[in-house]
């Protein structure tokens, strides 16, 4: 049995830490290691792709030849859209109970309907809603501590002076 890790988060650095720990643990060479399992960078389409080609493959008696030794490791980009669309759908709320106070509420209030907000087919539009709820937040806290939250917006932008800024 394999030794709990302490591996770094950023993931290239981190896989790297985990598989020099494999190695020294089982006593395998690098070459014998690298040599049964191949580390992959791809995307979620070449992920799935190469799974489905390895699903029609008759197992090979020959490790070298096997596809089962092959390990892939999304990139940035797919890491960081599954942890902000975990924390998104985690913030969201249940938007058929009008007391709950979750992102959805922000959303609803800048235009956007519920029902159509967490598409996690387009990260650009769910990082974009995020930006708005996060912007929103930030303007409610900055009017929370200037008093004046209840004041009606009128249609002109207000200019604050350096000082009244530097005072809040």
């Amino acid at each position: 049995m394999l030794k709990l890790m302490d591996a770094s988060d950023n993931s290239a650095e981190g896989i790297g830490q985990v598989f020099s720990s494999i190695i020294q643990q089982s006593g395998l060479t690098p070459e014998e290691f690298y040599g049964r399992l191949q580390p992959m960078d791809g995307d979620l389409g070449t992920i799935q792709n190469f799974n489905s080609l390895r699903s029609q493959r008759a197992p090979s008696p020959y490790g070298q030849d096997s596809l089962h030794n092959v390990i892939f490791q999304l990139g940035a980009s797919h890491t960081m859209w599954n942890i902000a669309s975990t924390i998104f759908t985690h913030h969201f709320g249940d938007s058929s109970d009008q007391s709950d106070t979750g992102a959805w509420q922000y959303l609803e209030a800048l235009g956007f309907p519920s029902e159509k907000a967490i598409q996690k087919k387009d990260f650009t539009l769910m990082i974009n809603q995020m930006e708005k709820i996060l912007e929103a937040t930030f303007y409610y806290c900055l009017r929370v501590i200037m008093k004046n939250e209840t004041e009606m917006l009128g249609d002109e932008l207000v200019t604050l002076p350096t000082e009244r800024w530097n005072a809040i």
